[in-house]
């Protein structure tokens, strides 16, 4: 008669929990465990969330890495994707996540991104530019650098 003997560690580490929980599994070889550092955690979940927009938990998942991380710029990219792909839909979970994240952010972010949740006017690539969001336009400015003009009566020169 054989007997099993079933433990368990009460000891648990709260980085390699984390490091776990938040690992893509379709992403393997994207990747090297040995060279697990805070940039490179937040490229999988970025690369997790461009490849399923609609997959809100990659959403929130990136959110959390970047906060726990004190990746605050990242956070504030994060954030606008967030509000990007819920499209005027799910208040709740936008004000929910920015509320939650507003010891991370500048008090210009923040306010940028509760007014655009307040107004139902507000247009996605109207808020603050960011570049590490994932779907927003990369506009920084709305100034023209060129002008196009045509200017009739213009000559033909035979070479």
């Amino acid at each position: 008669m054989s007997t099993s003997l079933i433990t368990c560690s009460d000891h648990v580490d709260s980085e390699s929990l984390a490091t776990g929980f938040l690992a893509i599994k379709e992403a393997t070889g994207f990747y090297e465990w040995h060279d697990w550092s805070a940039e490179r955690g937040l490229e999988m979940l970025v690369f997790r969330v461009a490849r399923k927009p609609k997959y809100l938990i990659a959403h929130v998942e990136r959110i959390y890495y970047c906060f726990q991380h004190v990746l605050n710029e990242q956070l504030f990219g994060a954030l606008v994707d967030l509000l990007i792909v819920l499209n005027r839909d799910g208040k709740a979970l936008g004000r929910r996540m920015i509320n939650g994240s507003k010891a991370r952010l500048t008090e210009n972010q923040f306010q940028a991104l509760i007014e655009h949740l307040n107004n139902r006017d507000s247009r996605v690539d109207l808020l603050p530019p960011n570049r590490y969001s994932v779907f927003a336009k990369g506009l920084e400015s709305t100034t023209d650098m060129v002008q196009l003009t045509k200017v009739s009566g213009e000559k033909e020169h035979d070479a």
